[in-house]
């Protein structure tokens, strides 16, 4: 096997990226979130994976981070490759990826060379292959994409959608009905990032400035989505949603700060009528973006992993992290992300 670079228009990279296995259809891997990150000012390089007889046979892309203590390369969503791919031709795979990362982090002058790999959870044919990848790899102490996804599976009937749903979440849509609450598609950055900001500031996390979601919109066009839950004109709570041919992810939220206001339970009503529009509208999975298994007990998730799981989401992927490290710095490199992200790990 080799990786060499693509060279070709955009969309026959999304060709590649919808002809090859994915275990989850991720909005990062298509040219127009690969372009916007660009615009953000990352090097970004796309390349494909080639047999022996040169047949493409995946394709993956590669960010360069250059930070003032640490330097890496990252492959978001890790490899795509095709599903004729048996579980040894899979380890070759891995260990070519090994070489060309060997050279790769070499050249470009970073430390190490980290990539997401996804796996179905609790899967005994995705264990073996981690262990394999485990016996090529070290796992990082960084961090990638979520390590669990809470997924929706659209495809069931919306009775049976309703009723994964928990009783006392089902009761907060109801109630939230009831009193009149609306969601609707709202088309307006400003008035989801005034909220995103309120919310903030009232839950003490950082968020990207007004211009990084007006230049994703830019990109992304009509592959988001922007809700909003409102009780007359008042914005209660909002969902960033971004959208792929057969999935859709919840990547941001936000809601209100008012306490009276907050008592109305907005966000179950906004994602169970957001659940609907999708199966409507022919998608197969809702993701709902980062979860935590019920052993975890991350305070700083657990509200709002409760919430999507409470929504019907389940834990059906999960991602581990991986990593090639070049000698002695690779290693300091990994005692920063130890100390750095220990807070930002989940077990």
């Amino acid at each position: 096997m080799k990786i060499t670079d693509f060279i070709g228009s955009d969309s026959e990279w999304d060709g590649l990226v919808s002809r090859f296995t994915r275990v989850i259809d991720g909005f990062f891997y298509y040219s127009n979130w690969i372009s916007f990150q660009k615009e953000l000012g990352k090097k970004i390089e796309r390349k494909v994976i080639q047999n022996d007889q040169n047949e493409i046979i995946g394709v993956f892309y590669t960010e360069t981070h250059r930070r003032k203590f640490t330097r890496y390369c990252y492959i978001p969503g890790g490899l795509l490759h095709s599903k004729d791919l048996k579980i040894n031709d899979l380890i070759a795979l891995y260990a070519s990826l090994k070489s060309f990362l060997e050279v790769y982090c070499a050249k470009e002058k970073v430390y190490t060379g980290r990539f997401d790999c996804f796996f179905q959870y609790k899967s005994s044919e995705s264990k073996f292959l981690e262990d394999a990848i485990s016996k090529i790899f070290s796992n990082s102490f960084s961090v990638g994409l979520p390590k669990y996804f809470g997924t929706i599976d659209l495809t069931m009937s919306e009775t049976s959608l309703w009723s994964k749903v928990s009783s006392s979440s089902r009761n907060n849509v109801n109630k939230a009905l009831a009193k009149g609450l609306i969601s609707k598609k709202i088309f307006d950055v400003d008035l989801f990032y005034s909220l995103l900001r309120e919310t903030s500031d009232r839950k003490n996390f950082l968020i990207y400035n007004r211009e990084y979601f007006t230049k994703q919109l830019q990109f992304l066009g009509s592959n988001v989505d922007i809700w909003g839950c409102f009780l007359k004109e008042k914005l209660l709570s909002v969902a960033w949603i971004i959208k792929t041919p057969t999935q859709a992810f919840y990547v941001y939220g936000a809601s209100s700060s008012d306490t009276k206001l907050s008592k109305l339970r907005s966000s179950y009503l906004l994602h169970w009528e957001i659940i609907r529009n999708l199966k409507k509208n022919g998608f197969k999975i809702y993701n709902m973006w980062g979860v935590i298994p019920d052993n975890c007990h991350n305070l700083n998730l657990k509200g709002v992993s409760d919430f999507k799981k409470n929504m019907g989401s389940q834990i059906v992927v999960f991602n581990k992290l991986f990593e090639f490290r070049r000698p002695f710095l690779g290693f300091l490199n990994f005692i920063f992300d130890f100390f750095v992200y220990k807070k930002d790990r989940i077990n």
